[in-house]
């Protein structure tokens, strides 16, 4: 991850339509899944601490090198939760990507719950520390929208696939459009009282000058 961060202030400095040092940047983060997915076959390895000092360590390299920059710090998803998603297909791609979160007992997804808990909390507690927040030009938010996400239903009841790629994982342009609206929405509003799930149908909240600069961390 800080091999990435390297990568996206070299490609900043380099672009001609960037003025490096004088505009402002918002950069988003959205990392975690993957670790979640492979938490099962290496639980030290992809432990919620590894976890959130990876996080941390790229963002401290967006801190030292990124000028009047805000980082939208995603906090990860719920993984398991994709698993309503069922048929040949859908289990075909979910045992070959992510089989450490699908096919659960109620023990094991307790279990898998708990560790997608703390890696929300872990990372919400880093970003809230104030440790990102000692430059007046740059901070890290986290943006929990979709900490407790639920897989959208149809008017049958029945999980929503057009929310979701063809391999039943990844969001569809349905899906992202969704998505985009609840970081937005999020933004909008104050630390501490930040929406959790993301609301199907939910309208763009507009901001304003006032408002908006209330709701950043430094």
């Amino acid at each position: 991850m800080t091999l990435q961060a390297e990568r996206l202030v070299k490609k900043m400095r380099s672009d001609p339509a960037i003025d490096f040092q004088n505009d402002w940047k918002l950069v988003t983060l959205l990392i975690g899944a993957n670790d979640l997915c492979d938490w099962c076959k290496n639980n030290r390895l992809y432990s919620p601490k590894a976890y959130v000092d990876n996080v941390m360590a790229a963002l401290k390299i967006l801190q030292q090198k990124l000028p009047r920059t805000l980082v939208n710090v995603v906090g990860v998803l719920n993984v398991p939760e994709v698993g309503v998603l069922r048929g040949p297909v859908c289990d075909a791609f979910h045992l070959l990507f992510c089989d450490c979160a699908m096919f659960l007992n109620n023990k094991d997804k307790a279990k898998f719950t708990k560790v997608t808990q703390d890696y929300q909390r872990l990372l919400e507690t880093r970003i809230k520390s104030g440790e990102l927040d000692l430059k007046p030009d740059f901070t890290a938010v986290l943006q929990p929208f979709l900490h407790k996400t639920r897989v959208p239903l149809t008017m049958k009841g029945e999980p929503d696939i057009t929310y979701f790629s063809p391999d039943c994982f990844h969001l569809s342009s349905k899906g992202h459009a969704t998505a985009a609206i609840g970081l937005w929405n999020n933004m909008m509003e104050p630390v501490g009282t930040k929406k959790t799930a993301w609301v199907p149908g939910s309208r763009l909240s507009c901001p304003t000058r006032v408002r908006y600069c209330r709701y950043l961390s430094s």
